[in-house]
């Protein structure tokens, strides 16, 4: 069950769908916060609010819109032109507060996405999964990356970026000095780029 779930069902129809200042937090029964995937929904916007959980969205020009998010973004469209998906000024963590996450499952999922997402001006803080922005248009983004957990170690893939669109990216280590899984001489975090 979702928090929040954007369907046109029975032969509805949801265009032009906005969410504003609005709180969508899975329990520890559910994992996703929000979704839209089914029937004719369009034109959605999630504004100011805050998304904890998984966030799961397939439907034509979907805008997510200064929201902290505590979670992953498991779906988002691409490959669609201006229709898009869109996440911009956005802050937040790969950890949901109650929601049970995949293990293994990126903050972002650029792969099932397709081409063209689009992300700018984006700070997340990466502490137990990557982030897949393949194919995707970053424009203004900090990626804080803090290794030593079980799900995010030394010569981990940080980042996989290969077809992407990036610019005026950060990447942060937030490992301090001295930790114990800090890194041996020429380690580290990896990104994967090509394309």
């Amino acid at each position: 069950a979702a928090c929040v779930d954007v369907e046109a069902e029975f032969g509805g129809v949801n265009h032009n769908v906005l969410f504003d200042a609005c709180r969508f937090v899975q329990g520890a029964y559910g994992n996703t916060a929000f979704v839209a995937d089914t029937g004719d929904s369009r034109n959605i916007c999630v504004r100011n609010s805050l998304l904890d959980g998984q966030i799961w969205t397939s439907k034509p020009q979907t805008l997510f819109e200064n929201c902290e998010i505590r979670g992953v973004f498991a779906k988002l469209l691409g490959n669609s032109g201006t229709d898009n998906s869109v996440i911009r000024n956005c802050h937040g963590i790969d950890v949901a507060s109650k929601a049970t996450l995949s293990d293994g499952q990126p903050f972002l999922q650029g792969t099932g996405a397709g081409a063209g997402v689009v992300v700018e001006n984006l700070t997340v803080k990466l502490v137990r999964r990557h982030i897949d922005v393949r194919g995707m248009t970053v424009r203004g983004a900090t990626i804080k990356v803090t290794t030593g957990s079980d799900k995010l170690t030394n010569k981990s893939f940080a980042m996989l970026a290969d077809n992407a669109d990036l610019r005026d990216l950060t990447l942060v280590d937030l490992t301090p000095v001295g930790a114990a899984n800090s890194y041996p001489a020429g380690e580290g975090l990896y990104v994967t780029m090509s394309g």
